[in-house]
């Protein structure tokens, strides 16, 4: 983009191209995204984690670099990660649903037996998303420094 003016023709031209190398970004980025997702859950499960925190991605800081044009739009480049939001959503309503219809008291106020099991089933639902901000931010704090660097 080193032109000052540009021409009607011209102008459609260049945001034709944005538009396509945008797109080819967040093709890339939607690969990258959904085999560090597809990780998450293979080494969980073979380490039998249960816990967010411990899990691992399969990423490599330079494939995410490789897409940084995009980064920021996880949720649009990668659907995946919409339906780990309306699962994570689902479980913790289908959880509120049985206290709810098995409550036997008349209280508005959950017990602390049934705010831990709600906060399980949250762990449980949102420990892919969690693992993978844990390894975004780490991502990022390398990007800031090796631009500190240079």
């Amino acid at each position: 983009h080193d032109q000052l003016w540009w021409t009607g023709p011209e102008l459609e031209q260049r945001s034709e191209i944005d538009e396509q190398v945008a797109t080819q970004y967040e093709e890339q980025y939607s690969l990258v995204l959904q085999h560090g997702y597809e990780s998450i859950s293979s080494s969980s499960a073979a380490n039998g984690d249960d816990d967010g925190d411990t899990g691992t991605v399969n990423m490599t800081f330079d494939n995410v670099q490789a897409c940084s044009e995009a980064r920021g739009l996880e949720t649009d480049c990668y659907v995946g990660i919409s339906n780990l939001i309306r699962s994570h959503r689902k479980k913790v309503l289908n959880t509120q649903h049985t206290i709810k219809d098995e409550k036997l008291s008349d209280s508005k106020t959950l017990s602390d037996f049934e705010l831990k099991l709600l906060s399980q089933q949250s762990l449980k639902g949102s420990q892919k998303s969690t693992v993978m901000a844990r390894q975004m931010g780490e991502f990022d704090q390398q990007a800031l420094t090796a631009m500190d660097e240079s």
